[in-house]
């Protein structure tokens, strides 16, 4: 069979690569979406082909609850899409909470080329922050089943990235560490 890749039908400038999936979680209002955003946007300018899921927007089609089980369930359906799309040669940035280690631990065994980011921010940081209102809803006793104040948060034991993203590292700051891991992922790969 012959290809014409002439016709205009083919984008060279995307990189072939091998499938991923970074796993961006952390507290409520750690910074996320925000990082997963700037990581995306490093990666699409050197030509990468990467998509991002975001745990907000698929909450929002999935229509789950709260609970700690609810919260589970959830993470292994957005585990589960992250592993379809990676095995496909899509970089795939999610950024969900997702903070149970049994999630954690699942990706590690059944997801190819699979790298946990941890968004570190202390809780006092995140009730400055207050996105949302979350944290002063809560206090207020307006809201509960919020991860790090009534339900328990499995940080991750061993992530392959830490990052702190507040005080003198900025969002932009944290991608570009992530991406410079991408980078140095690669060039093994390569090896």
């Amino acid at each position: 069979m012959k290809i014409n890749h002439n016709s205009g039908n083919f984008d060279t400038s995307i990189k072939s690569h091998c499938g991923m999936v970074y796993w961006i979680t952390g507290l409520s209002g750690s910074g996320k979406t925000t990082v997963a955003k700037y990581f995306f946007d490093l990666l699409i300018s050197k030509g990468y082909k990467a998509l991002i899921i975001d745990g907000d927007d698929l909450r929002q089609i999935i229509k789950g609850g709260f609970s700690k089980k609810e919260r589970t369930k959830q993470a292994k359906k957005y585990s589960k899409l992250c592993k379809l799309f990676s095995e496909q040669g899509i970089i795939v940035i999610a950024a969900v909470g997702a903070l149970v280690n049994s999630i954690q631990k699942w990706n590690r065994l059944n997801i190819k080329n699979y790298v946990e980011v941890f968004l570190n921010v202390p809780l006092e940081e995140l009730e400055i922050r207050n996105k949302k209102n979350l944290y002063s809803n809560f206090k207020e006793g307006k809201v509960n089943n919020i991860v790090g104040l009534d339900i328990k948060a499995d940080f991750p034991e061993k992530p392959d990235i830490e990052v702190k993203n507040y005080g003198q590292e900025t969002s932009i700051d944290s991608a570009k560490k992530i991406y410079n891991f991408h980078k140095n992922f690669e060039n093994i790969e390569k090896l």
